[in-house]
C-alpha cells in the first residue's frame, strides 16, 4: 500500500472516530442533565454553562471531522492541515482520531513529491501547427526562435 493510500485511509478513520466521539460527548453532556428540568431556574442556568464546553468540543470536533472526510481523497495536498487539525483534535476533542489524523499528515507524501498519475495517450500533432519540442506548446507566432511557455528552442 502506498503513502497515500495508507494516509487516506488514516483520515478516513480518523474522520468516523472524531464524528462517533463528538456526538456522543454532545448527546451525554446533554442527557446528563435531561432529568433536572424541573429545578430552579438558576440551578439550571448554571447547568447550561456547564454543559457549554463539552458542546463546544464537541462541535470543534465534528468540524475537524467534516474537514477529515474532505481531506481524505488527496491527503498530499491536505499534509499541513492533517498535522495542525490533529494536534489541535489531540489537545482538545479527540485523542485517538487527533492521533491518526497527525500520523496520516506525516505518512502523507509531500505535494511536490507526489505526482498523480498522467494519461499515456498524447494528442495527435494537427499538420500545419507548430509545437514546442519541450512541452508541447503550440506556437502561434511563425517566427517564434524559442517556446513562450518553457524558453526552449523550436
Amino acid at each position: 500500500m502506498s503513502d497515500e493510500k495508507t494516509a487516506s485511509t488514516l483520515t478516513l478513520v480518523a474522520a468516523i472516530l472524531q464524528l462517533v466521539i463528538s456526538l456522543g460527548i454532545a448527546s451525554l453532556s446533554f442527557f446528563m442533565f435531561l432529568p433536572l428540568f424541573g429545578f430552579d431556574p438558576w440551578l439550571w442556568s448554571f447547568l447550561w454553562m456547564l454543559m457549554a464546553v463539552p458542546i463546544a468540543l464537541a462541535l470543534v470536533g465534528v468540524i475537524f471531522s467534516i474537514l477529515w472526510f474532505a481531506w481524505r481523497n488527496d491527503p498530499s495536498r491536505h499534509k499541513t492541515g492533517l498535522i495542525v487539525t490533529g494536534v489541535l483534535s489531540l489537545l482538545f476533542s479527540g485523542f485517538l482520531p487527533g492521533l491518526l489524523a497527525l500520523i496520516a499528515g506525516a505518512l502523507a507524501p509531500t505535494p511536490s513529491a507526489y505526482i498523480p498519475p498522467m494519461s499515456t495517450k498524447l494528442a495527435e500533432p494537427v499538420k500545419g501547427i507548430r509545437y514546442c519540442p519541450g512541452c508541447g506548446q503550440v506556437i502561434d507566432d511563425a517566427d517564434a526562435r524559442f517556446c513562450w511557455r518553457c524558453g526552449a528552442t523550436v
